[in-house]
């Protein structure tokens, strides 16, 4: 199943957001925040469309040398890597929020912000296999594996 992908740019400047705990309702500016590439309620690449099975499979064997680097497709998965884990990160934030812990939800920001920063700054240079290693090795050093 696939799931919808949402250009922020052609949504309501109020959003509002259905969680398990609570409905949250917040500017669009909180969300650019967290989201600089599309919102997602399901950013895997299986159901969000981002890259298929075969996209997938080829980067695995470009990243463990079995293939050669291919720009194209490494540009989509830095995208992807970007565009998941600002999704994931948004999720849990959202959640706090839901649950109206604000402190923790400042908190939270806090410490994700860096990596946010970092995959941004990462997702601007030419796509190698050093960089797509470089961008989910530290995606796993807060936990969010996007592969």
């Amino acid at each position: 199943m696939r799931y919808p992908v949402y250009d922020l740019s052609k949504l309501p400047d109020l959003l509002t957001f259905y969680t398990r705990f609570s409905v949250v309702i917040l500017p669009k500016d909180e969300v650019t925040r967290f989201i600089t590439t599309r919102l997602a309620p399901n950013p895997y690449w299986m159901y969000s469309g981002i890259l298929t099975r075969e996209e997938v499979l080829k980067t695995l064997n470009i990243l463990m040398g079995k293939e050669a680097e291919n720009h194209d497709l490494l540009k989509k998965v830095s995208y992807y890597i970007l565009f998941y884990v600002e999704n994931i990160a948004f999720s849990v934030w959202l959640q706090y929020l839901a649950m109206e812990d604000i402190d923790n939800a400042k908190e939270y920001y806090e410490w994700i912000k860096p990596l946010l920063e970092k995959l941004r700054d990462l997702a601007k240079k030419e796509p190698t296999r050093d960089l797509i290693n470089q961008m989910i090795n530290a995606s796993l050093e807060y936990a969010i594996d996007p592969l």
